[in-house]
């Protein structure tokens, strides 16, 4: 992949959006390419995060897993290319809270938090602006996982 289909592809993505094309090319410089058949596990729930990832091409999985039952983890919601994922070790230095499996074979970009953390050392715009991004990503995931559960509940208390 070249740097240019790099920038595009970080320009596209949920947690980079609104950079100029010099920051785009600085985080750029950062990422490497990597490519995933389908079913292939990206990383599992509860290890150490290291990485954030974007996806370029292709479907992935979240899922987590049942709690006290044995058996396939549940898929929590698909990810599209654009979306990013990974970012929540980025940000809290913890363990993966689920895990990402690829859907269909897909390409994405890795970029090592510690090299990302320096980066937005040195530039706060490009900090500020994917902190502001990984926000909105955030919350919409915790309104969209708040509706699951009322729609859950909502049989249980009429």
């Amino acid at each position: 992949m070249t740097s240019e289909a790099q920038i595009d592809a970080l320009r596209n993505s949920e947690c980079f959006r609104g950079l100029g094309d010099d920051a785009l090319r600085k985080v750029a410089s950062l990422a490497q390419p990597q490519s995933y058949a389908q079913g292939e596990e990206i990383f599992h729930e509860l290890e150490p995060g290291e990485t954030l990832f974007i996806i370029v091409s292709g479907v992935m999985d979240v899922m987590i897993s049942r709690p006290l039952e044995a058996g396939p983890g549940i898929k929590i919601a698909p990810l599209k290319p654009g979306a990013c994922f990974g970012e929540i070790t980025l940000i809290d230095e913890c363990f993966r809270s689920a895990s990402v499996i690829a859907h269909l074979d897909s390409e994405v970009l890795c970029i090592p938090d510690a090299e990302l953390r320096n980066l937005f050392q040195a530039d706060h715009e490009i900090g500020y602006v994917f902190m502001l991004n990984v926000a909105r990503i955030l919350s919409e995931r915790i309104r969209d996982a708040n509706m699951r559960l009322r729609n859950s509940l909502s049989g249980l208390y009429v």
